[in-house]
């Protein structure tokens, strides 16, 4: 009671509430060390300490062991008396849950629980952390179950005082194909099974450059939102499952990378984590950081004439040298030579143009403090970008060049800043408009759902694991419908983008939306922002 008194407004907004799931937000870091710390010296006064500090008992283990998410899970919504120890394995708690009682079944009404209801917020917590930090807790289910297959765990493992009711069937999605039924909770529910793969995808005529099982060859070049992010990755994942022939031999690019260095696990993450994604991840790096051979251009204050204005040549976020990391420079004829293999190339490179204009230091460093916005920006990043395309052009003049458009900022951490959207649009418009004049270019664009949970906590203002399915989704998309692939995903229009009701949609939309996706047992699944 000491320790749970002191759960106020000194934590910042983190509830005053006894479940552990409305303690995983980002607000509850002290609060949740708090009661982890609480709850182990309770339990070692409990099971007792010898006086030459020996402890006894099996919550010895726990208390040397555990991590801070394990803990949370053992003394949640868990019936300790239910709780057992395993075996040999008395480092770990499993759950034996309480067994069904089938009269009770047969007449349970069933739900399944919706978006704004503490049972949702209970699953959803498990299926996207929960059996990632503690899969022993769990068992019978996989990150790959479905949304019901978890909340029916739950209603039977706390059935007397459970906030999650039995779970309904899933309804088959409008898809072609059989359907396999399984249990779940009390009764069965009816699986779809997607159609065979040809039938999954639409096909256009043989007008596309690249038909079903030709050779693919894909760089990408960006910055953080290439380094700290999987979108490269599940594109390269998307590409093989579309029957592509997908070969990525070594850019030999300085700063060339194969996987993010840092990223959220998706749900997803077994159809990717094996390969290597050839790409130049240059993190904090703005559009001219590749678009010129040195700096022997540069002022002896270390600035470049460019479009009117004076522009840092350092490569580092806020154009700060201290940051500028080990490569300092990528030559643009490295560049261009080092992809002139490819089929299409991905340029990611230029939203930090416009950011370092929202930004007074970045503004001072590497807009040598001239009052600049975003939307004079374009003008640098037509150049610049414009520079690139030609460049590698110049090697290659069949490499389709898809310019990636700038994502949404956020608010509070997590979500879409509709406050400032009108101006990123503006913005993707305004570089759209410069560049696709370009030969074999084209411009992706993004649609982020508002309100929705698409940005990490890992690598704050990067997109999470739902934002880079609908990033390398949309990468797919654009090849598909300008003709360079002859098969693409069977994709509904964007008013699925945040359909949450997976286990209903169709295929088509369940490929759109950014909280489903089609897990490996054909089924449409919830998917969430990954474990950060």
């Amino acid at each position: 009671s000491r320790f749970s008194s002191s759960l106020d407004d000194s934590y910042s907004g983190c509830p005053m509430q006894y479940s552990p799931y409305a303690l995983a937000g980002p607000r509850c870091k002290h609060a949740r060390r708090l009661l982890v710390v609480g709850t182990i010296a309770a339990l070692l006064r409990a099971d007792g300490t010898t006086s030459a500090g020996r402890r006894r008992g099996p919550w010895s283990t726990l208390a040397s062991a555990a991590s801070f998410d394990h803990v949370l899970l053992q003394f949640g919504r868990i019936d300790l008396s239910r709780a057992v120890l395993a075996g040999d394995h008395s480092d770990q708690l499993l759950l034996q849950p309480k067994p069904t009682d089938p009269s009770k079944a047969a007449t349970a009404e069933c739900h399944t629980a919706v978006e704004g209801e503490e049972c949702f917020s209970h699953v959803s917590w498990a299926m996207e952390r929960g059996i990632l930090v503690a899969a022993g807790l769990y068992r019978g289910l996989t990150p790959n179950s479905t949304f019901e297959d978890f909340q029916a765990f739950m209603h039977r493992r706390d059935q007397d005082h459970s906030d999650c009711p039995l779970p309904c069937p899933r309804q088959p999605a409008a898809l072609s194909g059989n359907t396999t039924s399984e249990p779940i909770g009390a009764s069965s529910v009816v699986v779809p099974v997607l159609a065979e793969p040809g039938e999954r995808y639409a096909t256009v005529s043989q007008e596309a450059k690249i038909p079903v099982g030709g050779a693919v060859r894909i760089y990408i070049v960006g910055t953080s939102n290439v380094a700290w992010q999987t979108w490269p990755d599940q594109l390269h994942a998307m590409l093989k499952q579309l029957d592509y022939d997908v070969d990525l031999p070594p850019l030999d690019v300085p700063g060339e990378i194969v996987k993010p260095s840092k990223a959220p696990v998706c749900a997803d993450a077994e159809t990717y984590t094996h390969l290597q994604t050839p790409r130049l991840g240059m993190v904090g790096w703005s559009s001219w950081g590749f678009a010129y051979e040195d700096t022997e251009d540069c002022d002896a204050a270390g600035f470049r004439e460019i479009a009117g204005y004076n522009v840092s040549c350092t490569n580092a976020w806020a154009c700060n040298p201290q940051w500028t990391g080990r490569v300092p420079l990528v030559p643009i004829s490295k560049l261009a030579a080092g992809v002139r293999h490819a089929h299409f190339v991905v340029l990611a490179n230029w939203i930090n143009d416009g950011k370092a204009a929202q930004a007074s230091s970045a503004r001072l460093a590497c807009y040598q403090g001239v009052e600049i916005t975003p939307m004079d920006t374009v003008a640098i990043t037509e150049i610049n970008l414009k520079r690139v395309i030609r460049a590698i052009h110049a090697e290659n003049p069949n490499i389709v060049v898809l310019v990636l458009a700038r994502y949404p900022d956020t608010r509070q951490v997590i979500y879409p800043n509709e406050r400032t959207l009108p101006e990123v649009i503006a913005l993707n418009e305004a570089v759209k408009e410069k560049v696709q004049d370009e030969p074999n270019t084209f411009f992706v664009d993004l649609d982020f759902p508002q309100g929705e949970n698409m940005f990490q906590t890992l690598s704050k203002v990067h997109p999470n694991c739902r934002g880079d399915k609908m990033m390398a989704t949309s990468v797919v998309d654009a090849l598909f419908k300008h003709k360079v692939l002859s098969r693409g995903l069977e994709l509904s229009d964007d008013s699925c983008l945040a359909s949450s009701n997976c286990s209903s949609l169709s295929l088509a939309c369940c490929q759109r939306s950014t909280l489903c996706y089609v897990a490996n047992d054909g089924a449409c699944a919830s998917y969430g922002p990954g474990l950060q």
